[in-house]
């Protein structure tokens, strides 16, 4: 062990690269942990390519969790994000359970080269543990992210599954309309022009309502009032603007008589309104128009993860898959 410890800087490196040459994962991950860390430091900092290793995952998690042990044994916070990439080592990852949620594990990869190749699940699991738990260290707010993604996630297959969309909202991202979008916009017409008759009767009823003050008895309250005239008031949209604006006091008596012309106009206007529903289809809209948002997050999200995605893939199973694999994160 002394020797391997001592040994030079390119004999680690050519041992290093021949163990990845022939998929030697566990005598390779064996060999680097008894190197000394300033000497494998160099060896990372210069012969030794992380896609490599990137590329011949799940195998090579051991070996990863050898690296990103020793080098953050070394210094924790000088710890090379930039070399060792801990969002494209997660991102591969969470392909790779992805794609383990309908087949073993150890079919992920069909070449000839991986087909005698065993992996262990829960191996993998703990070995993966290890590098989060580093990386939830020096790299905090990507786990925050991650958190964020896959609420997204979620939110997307609740809404299929309550729509019952799982065939019928497949095509989310390929049709521009659909017989939805057609009585949408019918009923927001229908609304939009009832909505306009029933303002215009109310606007009518505003400008024709006659507004007498009640008359009201100083000697009532105990507060003196000053004594006001009572006349009738024409409404107008001038009217309701000096409601607010006409006095600063807060007199019994002004309370009593802002209270009495607000519940006249009140009275008068909401009958035409009341039946309105155009609140409810915008807020139905907007939900609509939230969640195909959150959708389309949701699918730019799973992109950066699987870069092959088969045209009009169902999107149900496939955020249920990626869903899975945030899971085991």
């Amino acid at each position: 062990m002394s020797s391997i410890r001592n040994i030079s800087v390119d004999v680690a490196s050519i041992r290093i690269l021949q163990y990845l040459r022939t998929h030697n994962y566990d005598d390779c991950a064996i060999y680097i942990n008894r190197l000394n860390s300033n000497t494998f430091r160099k060896i990372l900092n210069t012969d030794l390519s992380i896609d490599i290793l990137l590329a011949q995952l799940p195998f090579s998690i051991e070996i990863f969790e050898v690296i990103y042990s020793k080098i953050f044994i070394i210094d924790p916070d000088t710890f090379p994000l930039q070399i060792l990439k801990p969002e494209q080592l997660i991102s591969k990852m969470i392909s790779i359970f992805s794609s383990a949620m309908h087949e073993n594990i150890s079919s992920i990869f069909t070449s000839s080269k991986f087909n005698e190749q065993y992996i262990d699940d829960e191996h993998i699991l703990s070995n993966f543990a290890s590098i989060l738990r580093i990386i939830s260290y020096v790299r905090p707010i990507l786990f925050k992210r991650l958190l964020r993604q896959k609420e997204i996630i979620d939110e997307c297959i609740l809404y299929f599954e309550q729509r019952h969309s799982n065939i019928t909202n497949i095509s989310i991202l390929r049709k521009s309309t659909s017989l939805t979008h057609i009585n949408l916009k019918e009923t927001l017409c229908h609304e939009l022009e009832s909505t306009i008759i029933c303002c215009q009767q109310a606007l009518h009823k505003l400008g024709t309502k006659t507004i007498t003050m009640p008359r009201t008895s100083s000697s009532a309250y105990s507060t003196p009032s000053t004594p006001k005239k009572h006349n009738s008031i024409r409404t107008s949209t001038s009217v309701i603007s000096s409601i607010a604006t006409t006095s600063t006091t807060n007199s019994l008596d002004d309370i009593q008589n802002r209270l009495y012309q607000h519940t006249t106009i009140l009275n008068s206007i909401e009958p035409y309104l009341s039946h309105s529903k155009l609140h409810t289809i915008i807020n139905n809209l907007s939900y609509k128009v939230s969640i195909d948002k959150q959708i389309l997050l949701a699918y730019a999200h799973i992109k950066t993860h699987e870069k092959q995605i088969p045209f009009g893939e169902p999107l149900l199973p496939l955020f249920k898959r990626f869903a899975f694999a945030y899971e085991r994160i």
